[in-house]
């Protein structure tokens, strides 16, 4: 059977509108009349980036993080939307989807048609290789299609490259169901009877003509732009970056007459189906975050390229750590700190994101009360906060051991005055701590005298990943306040005030810090 894949005049160009977002506004005539379409204006491209939440308006969905998908393709139930911290457990192992991401949704609204696309986090990283999940809608309700695109070299490496490639539509395993092409061709030919899905890019040219007589591009008796004519000139682009999902529902031509195929109909029942049995499914290659060892490693210092060389294991630990978090910027950072510090000697634990940091101090030695950090700790306005602890690599030995009472007073002290800073969804509701007097700290560390404590995440979000937020800002910022504050270093600042003459020192020149806080307490 032969095939003929095009697309349909206005139509196209509004489904095809990938790279460019065109708000063209017609120019007024001397009776304040709108110019009409067939006057050259150019409707505004179907083509949007929305976010989370609107697509979910959009299917009456708006409680719930989960999409109900047909048991034909796979089942999206086991996956949250959103970053690796809302993931739900997955319920197939051999899944290649780590999660969905939100923060980049494309989204086609064109009549009928509509797309929705989402960069998805594998969980195995290819170099080149990115995954898309198509949502659209038809008679059937909301579908979707799971794609593997592998891009020619250079792709990751230009924001502005047009997509250059092989597609695959596979399964939530990995296996591949359709390869689609990259090609110009405008034809196949198929046997009779057989189902085909195929894919073509197409790079075309779209010359809108001017809003004022209607002339074409480069015809020199066009005023528009110059004094006194009030119009907008012609003008071309080119429209990219197509992805097209072709159905051949039969083995014949619908247009030829013949009385062997079963593709033609003499009612047009689908209004996005084509006249030779197939139908655009528009969308545009959402490519997330260049993800590749590669371009990490070779942004690092020679010294440790040569010490990660000589430590394979680290290196594939180091490895792990990065593609579990998507090579996110925060990741990256955490991981040649790490590099640094382990080349220093000191001992890192990816699995927590913490570093265990020298925070060398004088020889003072506290002998006041000592207590257990409660849990959950009670506030003096009534407020109950959770408290966790970790295990530090150095010594196995859990962060729960008897610390000073007035650090435990530092730390219930700074909670409730930095949640009255902090709007009700950003109020401090837990912390983990993860190093009292356990771990490998300098002889002079005022965490030997119980009067320290490390505190590696707020509300469950490790410091190391999430960037500095308001609540740790507002955290540090409370401990300054404490009237036996002694030591304050962490992801935002690093203070230390001096109890002998009462002066602090803002700038205090201590390494590390950039996935905990730090504080110490003194009177």
């Amino acid at each position: 059977m032969l095939m003929r894949f095009y697309f349909k005049n206005y139509l196209i160009l509004g489904i095809l509108s990938i790279s460019l977002l065109l708000f063209l506004f017609a120019c007024q005539k001397e009776d304040n009349q709108i110019v009409e379409q067939e006057q050259g204006i150019h409707i505004p491209s179907p083509k949007s980036n929305i976010n989370y939440s609107a697509f979910l308006e959009k299917f009456g969905n708006k409680s719930s993080s989960k999409i109900e998908q047909s048991p034909k393709t796979f089942s999206l139930g086991n996956y949250n939307f959103g970053k690796m911290s809302n993931l739900a457990s997955k319920g197939n192992e051999q899944s290649i989807i780590q999660y969905i991401d939100t923060t980049n949704i494309v989204a086609f609204e064109f009549d009928n048609v509509q797309t929705y696309t989402f960069n998805v986090v594998p969980t195995s990283v290819t170099e080149n290789t990115f995954y898309n999940i198509i949502f659209y809608q038809n008679e059937n309700g909301l579908q979707n299609k799971l794609l593997k695109y592998i891009s020619d070299n250079g792709f990751f490496d230009d924001d502005n490259m047009r997509f250059s490639g092989t597609i695959y539509e596979i399964l939530e395993d990995g296996t591949v169901i359709t390869k689609y092409t990259q090609s110009n061709q405008t034809s196949n030919t198929f046997s009779k009877g057989v189902t085909v899905e195929e894919c073509a890019f197409s790079t075309t040219t779209v010359n809108v003509n001017c809003t004022g007589d209607n002339h074409e591009v480069g015809d020199i008796r066009c005023l528009c732009g110059t004094p006194g004519h009030n119009c907008t000139p012609a003008y071309s682009y080119e429209v990219t970056d197509l992805v097209c999902e072709t159905i051949v529902v039969g083995g014949g031509d619908p247009d030829d007459g013949s009385s062997t195929g079963n593709t033609g109909t003499t009612t047009d029942t689908n209004p996005d189906q084509n006249d030779d049995g197939t139908f655009n499914l528009p969308t545009d290659p959402v490519r997330g975050e260049r993800a590749t060892w590669t371009s990490f490693f070779d942004g690092l210092s020679i010294d440790n390229q040569t010490f990660l060389n000589s430590n394979t294991a680290l290196r594939s630990q180091i490895q792990d750590f990065l593609l579990l978090n998507y090579f996110s910027s925060e990741a990256e950072a955490f991981a040649k700190s790490a590099i640094d510090a382990m080349m220093s000697g000191d001992k890192v634990n990816f699995d927590e994101a913490f570093i265990e940091t020298s925070t060398p101090d004088d020889s003072y030695v506290y002998q006041g009360p000592t207590q257990l950090i409660s849990n959950p700790l009670v506030l003096d306005n009534g407020d109950q906060i959770s408290v966790s602890f970790g295990t530090t690599d150095s010594d196995n030995i859990n962060a729960n051991q008897l610390v000073s009472v007035d650090l435990v007073n530092a730390i219930k002290f700074a909670i409730e005055s930095a949640n009255s800073n902090l709007s009700s969804s950003e109020k401090i509701i837990s912390i983990y701590i993860m190093a009292t007097t356990n771990g490998k700290h300098s002889s002079t560390s005022n965490h030997s005298n119980g009067t320290a404590l490390d505190i590696s995440r707020i509300n469950g979000d490790k410091m190391a990943l999430s960037g500095i937020t308001n609540q740790i800002k507002e955290l540090q910022k409370a401990f300054d306040g404490f009237i036996f504050i002694r030591e304050n270093f962490g992801p935002y600042f690093k203070h230390k005030f001096n109890n002998a003459n009462n002066t602090w020192n803002y700038s205090y020149p201590v390494g590390g810090h950039k996935d905990h806080i730090h504080v110490s307490v003194r009177r």
